[in-house]
């Protein structure tokens, strides 16, 4: 189906309150849409089947593609319902990623493999995503995002993961330009089967953790490698494949060592071609030599980098006090645990399925990442989170025109899954088509969730760049409170009366007050399926010349 792209297209008709007919001025367009949702509603309200149910079927049928995380196991279930009252959405847009399925994501190997000119493949990026996760990870624990471990030994740990990554990197092209080449270069390890050591150089948790594991400690390691390295005997070699058997690190610097000294030969065999073209052919001499010096180049900053990663293996990090050395690498170890096994190991460590890129949702696809936390407690929510972080920031590199077609996120329990990331992404998410609906009990529960002594201003400046919010029936006064403030205070005729005189005067009250949020319709049968809630997007008058309006929604009946 051709999607709605155009941003001042309508895609909803709100409906009002004791209102038979609508009224263009209630309409919602696209580009309310992307600037976002925030709905708020107690338990019961009817946010999940009033408003939420209209928003998520109009944004299946203006062919949307998008996210939608779970907190509740019924999640997944609510959305296949969706998909069947949507008749013009195939099931084929609907992927749903959870455990026992078919679908994994390596978050490392996506940021790897994704393409260079759009950022991809630099290991500045790749660890910055790590801690990332790791600050994901103390938020679970209980920490507040803003809180971590003394900056020592975040930077130090910071240094063996950049290592580690370096390191696989030139390990994996090393053994990848050896099979390319068939030459016979042959180094083992005893943990891999020669024959068939397939994803054992790829770039993982699990990878980088037997990195650091099988450091060489103590003196001498580093003149030991590069004279054995050298091409001088055969015993040499069998002295190398012997400590490679004992060593993952050693075993990884062979093959980034032969990767170099590829590189170096290659461009030694140019460069002689080069001196001959020169003085047989000006003219072809000009047009290659400034792809010889890119190749330069490359050689110049993988050899830096070789530099650096062996220094720090086999002479800094081995040679590091016993008790800083076990703390750096206890930081690293107990960060990495859950993805050495279990649920985010089986699914989250290892390959990366096509069908589940991110980029997939561009062409329409919704991926339900059913890793519900009311199931999977701390791995769902740490799961989830990951996968939320590379798609909004795979939606903000895109590029964007006309015809793009919008995506969405989309969050119930949103409590669990909020951080700075969403406050960042959602200021420039209107201009990449990106429409986030958040849905909560209350504002409570975001203060509580983001924590930290900056709490307050981060969910207010998330809840500020979320145009549209709906306020269900709620009986939290915080909430109440806030929402009645949101829509403004105004000045209303007051009536007094005297012995004498009836007068008329202006106050400056709200507009809607904080009590009659709890007034207002729930669904159900004693309210005949109608569920009310109030209304207000930023820069709209409604058919009531007020910035907000009650509006109704209709409850399915199942």
């Amino acid at each position: 189906m051709h999607p709605v792209t155009a941003l001042n297209e309508v895609i909803y008709k709100f409906k009002r309150y004791k209102q038979n007919d609508f009224d263009e001025r209630d309409y919602w367009r696209l580009v309310d849409a992307v600037r976002g949702v925030q709905i708020f509603g107690g338990i019961g309200s009817g946010k999940s089947s009033g408003s939420g149910r209209d928003l998520a079927l109009t944004f299946l049928k203006s062919g949307f593609g998008g996210i939608v995380l779970t907190g509740k196991v019924d999640e997944k279930d609510r959305w296949e319902e969706y998909f069947k009252d949507t008749p013009s959405r195939s099931d084929h847009d609907r992927i749903v990623f959870e455990p026992g399925g078919k679908y994994k994501f390596n978050p490392l190997k996506y940021e790897l493999e994704r393409a260079p000119e759009q950022g991809g493949g630099y290991t500045d990026n790749i660890v910055s995503l790590f801690m990332s996760i790791v600050k994901m990870g103390n938020r679970i624990d209980g920490s507040s995002e803003g809180a971590g471990k003394e900056p020592f030994w975040i930077l130090a740990m910071e240094r063996c993961i950049k290592a580690s990554v370096d390191l696989l990197k030139l390990a994996k092209k090393g053994k990848d330009l050896e099979e390319k080449s068939k030459v016979e270069f042959i180094v083992t390890n005893q943990e891999f089967n020669p024959i068939s050591e397939s994803g054992h150089l790829d770039l993982t948790i699990n990878n980088i953790a037997k990195v650091l594991r099988d450091t060489p400690t103590g003196n001498g390691h580093y003149n030991k490698f590069f004279k054995l390295n050298e091409p001088d005997t055969s015993e040499h070699h069998k002295q190398l494949q012997a400590w490679a058997n004992e060593s993952y690190t050693v075993y990884c610097l062979v093959w980034a060592a032969w990767y170099i000294t590829c590189l170096e030969e290659k461009l030694n065999v140019r460069a002689n071609e080069l001196k001959q073209l020169k003085t047989s052919n000006t003219y072809e001499y000009e047009r290659v030599l400034p792809k010889f010096k890119k190749q330069q180049e490359h050689l110049e900053s993988n050899s830096r980098t070789f530099d650096v990663i062996s220094s720090y293996f086999l002479s800094e990090l081995s040679t590091l006090a016993e008790k800083t050395r076990s703390s750096i690498l206890e930081h690293f170890f107990a960060f990495a645990a859950p993805f050495r096994s279990g649920l985010l190991a089986d699914y989250f460590a290892m390959d990366t399925s096509d069908e589940i890129l991110p980029e997939r949702t561009f062409e329409g696809k919704v991926i339900i990442l059913n890793f519900p936390v009311k199931k999977y407690l701390q791995l769902g929510v740490y799961a989830q989170a990951i996968y939320k972080k590379l798609w909004q920031q795979a939606v903000e590199r895109r590029k964007v025109g006309k015809m793009t077609r919008p995506v969405f996120i989309w969050i119930d329990e949103a409590q669990y899954f909020i951080n700075q990331d969403d406050v960042m992404f959602q200021t420039t998410a209107r201009s990449s088509k990106a429409c986030t609906v958040l849905i909560s009990q209350n504002i409570s529960n975001y203060y509580a969730t983001i924590g930290g002594a900056n709490s307050k201003a981060l969910v207010d400046s998330l809840l500020g760049n979320l145009a549209t919010k709906i306020f269900h029936n709620n009986n939290d006064h915080v909430t109440n409170e806030w929402a009645s403030n949101t829509i403004e205070k105004d000045y209303r005729n007051v009536q007094t009366t005297s012995d004498t005189k009836v007068s008329i005067s202006k106050e400056y009250q709200y507009q809607f007050l904080p009590k009659n949020f709890t007034l207002l319709k729930t669904g159900g049968e004693r309210n005949d399926r109608k569920i009310h809630a109030v209304i207000t997007v930023a820069d709209k008058k409604w058919s009531n010349d007020k910035n907000f309006v009650i509006a109704s929604f209709q409850q399915k009946e199942y």
